[in-house]
């Protein structure tokens, strides 16, 4: 998808998370991935990046954001997370794409994010794959 950040939280969390966050300019979207638990440091750093990716952006850019393989957080990592969703909002994000997986920890992952959209005031379209999320934004 173009520019491209990635992190891992601190040395002991390490085996345990990891984002990538891809930026495509051109297609005005920023792609974030997101793998196993999440910490509090953690999705600070992530928040952080997510937002540096989202500045790079035209109002009305699309976000898709695959939790296939996601882990549920604590409600002050959910909040964290909350935090870089209303900052979404408030640059403008026209569109919000989550792609989900079979995996238990998946959907209960997208309950908490649910929970967010909908305190925010937006609701994000599911898809299974990225391929799937491409064919929604007709690319």
């Amino acid at each position: 998808m173009g520019e491209k950040a990635s992190g891992m939280a601190s040395p002991i969390e390490r085996q345990q998370v990891m984002f990538q966050i891809k930026i495509n300019v051109s297609k005005n979207a920023i792609l974030c991935i997101l793998k196993g638990r999440f910490e509090s440091e953690g999705a600070r750093e992530y928040i952080e990046k997510f937002k540096e990716g989202v500045d790079k952006l035209k109002p009305g850019f699309v976000v898709i954001t695959d939790i296939s393989t996601f882990m549920p957080t604590s409600d002050e990592v959910r909040l964290i997370f909350r935090q870089g969703t209303e900052y979404a909002v408030g640059r403008g994000m026209s569109r919000a794409i989550r792609i989900v997986s079979e995996i238990v920890a998946s959907k209960i992952g997208n309950i908490q994010f649910n929970r967010a959209a909908k305190e925010l005031g937006y609701e994000a379209e599911e898809v299974t794959s990225l391929e799937e999320a491409k064919k929604l934004l007709n690319w």
